[in-house]
């Protein structure tokens, strides 16, 4: 099982030297909704308990690794879903691993939209399988009412 956790971790992470990533609002919504999309059981306690964490630490890349870790740790405790906790990770490594300077404030502000959409998604008792990106859980909120 290690050897297929540490192979999902690292599938998307790794970024040449020059390349700079751009962690625009609009792709945090993704990356937030293709973790959502993975909650199974997951209670929303728990993913408020991952912005507590990250608090937690001064460090700006200790906290998100910090995080990250917490993450997995939940998951074999059985209050993440496996596959959430893993794509959670593996979102915060690659914010971790970018060359923005302000890695901590967009770490926050990814579990704050994945907070955010888990809220949206059990409030409205979505079914967001089908759904690839933000803007089309906008159109099937629209379907709901």
């Amino acid at each position: 099982m290690m050897g297929s956790l540490a192979a999902a971790l690292r599938g998307g992470i790794w970024m040449s030297e020059d390349e700079v990533y751009q962690f625009s609002v609009s792709d945090l919504l993704n990356r937030a909704l293709s973790v959502v999309k993975l909650k199974g059981r997951t209670r929303i306690s728990n993913v408020n308990n991952l912005l507590e964490v990250l608090e937690s630490e001064s460090d700006e890349i200790g906290a998100i690794y910090l995080t990250a870790a917490f993450s997995l740790r939940q998951a074999s405790r059985g209050f993440l879903d496996r596959r959430m906790a893993i794509e959670l990770a593996r979102n915060l490594i690659e914010i971790a691993s970018s060359n923005v300077s302000n890695k901590k404030q967009i770490a926050r502000k990814f579990l704050g939209l994945v907070r955010w959409i888990f809220e949206i998604s059990e409030r409205m008792n979505l079914d967001t399988s089908g759904v690839q990106k933000f803007e089309d859980l906008v159109v099937s909120i629209g379907r709901v009412g």
